[in-house]
């Protein structure tokens, strides 16, 4: 899966803010108005059209994910309180004992994840959410209470994310069997952080000054000075946004060596 949400500056009370952006969804069904490419789409047969369903009118939403079986998970407010859509309803996921969650992936199994407060002084741990089990708290990296972050999963479920250390970020991944790992460092960097994972478990991120890609084959490697890691797929490949002298932003993909 793709990691749409990046951490920016931090939040008021707690220890990250994502980016912000309206919840919706496009069903089948009939639609009133708005874009004529929505209602009707090249691809899609002349019988059928579609409607965009809003899954939350009040409050700010964080951006929001959806997998291949029509769930949407998404947060609203601030504090925030994650939402879970199941294809019929909206329902609050609910804390790890704080006052705040914020979900950010879901992955094909309607497997959430995300970081939610601990406690009243608002630290933050990585949980592993479905119907199924409900909350699991995912720990952080010593010493304790610590904060943790999950960014992304893939369909076997492993996690990745960061944590903090005396004030650093670390990229993290998480598994079942492994329970967290952390993933090190580019030399010289004093912050990293995972924010996307694919099915055979490689991680891509950002360390210091550079996007990383992490396999355990290979350990982390760099992609470039200026570069920050966002998005990988199934092949390796890494796309992300760099700046360039001008201040101007750019995107990029790099591929590994075949």
């Amino acid at each position: 899966m793709l990691t749409r949400n990046t951490p920016s500056a931090p939040r008021p009370g707690g220890w990250k803010l994502w980016a912000l952006a309206p919840a919706m969804l496009l069903a089948a069904g009939s639609w009133d108005g708005g874009s004529q490419a929505l209602a009707s789409p090249a691809t899609a047969p002349a019988n059928v059209t579609y409607r965009i369903i809003p899954l939350w009118e009040s409050d700010a939403t964080t951006q929001p994910d959806i997998n291949s079986r029509n769930q949407v998970v998404f947060t609203v407010g601030m504090p925030g309180r994650a939402k879970f859509y199941d294809g019929r309803t909206v329902r609050d996921i609910g804390t790890l004992g704080g006052s705040e969650t914020y979900a950010y992936r879901v992955n094909d199994l309607g497997q959430v994840v995300g970081e939610s407060a601990i406690n009243a002084a608002n630290n933050l741990h990585a949980f592993l959410w479905s119907q199924k089990t409900g909350m699991i708290d995912l720990g952080a990296l010593p010493p304790a209470p610590g904060n943790s972050a999950a960014s992304d999963i893939n369909n076997g479920g492993q996690i990745a994310g960061s944590a903090q250390v005396l004030g650093r970020n670390h990229a993290i991944l998480w598994s079942r069997k492994t329970g967290m790992l952390d993933l090190g460092a580019l030399p010289g960097a004093v912050h990293t952080a995972a924010s996307a994972i694919n099915e055979a478990g490689q991680v891509a991120g950002t360390s210091g000054d550079q996007a990383f890609l992490w396999s355990r084959a290979s350990g982390m490697v760099g992609l470039g000075t200026g570069t920050v890691g966002i998005f990988l797929n199934a092949a390796g490949q890494v796309a992300g946004t760099a700046a360039k002298a001008d201040g101007a932003t750019v995107s990029w993909i790099w591929t590994p060596k075949l």
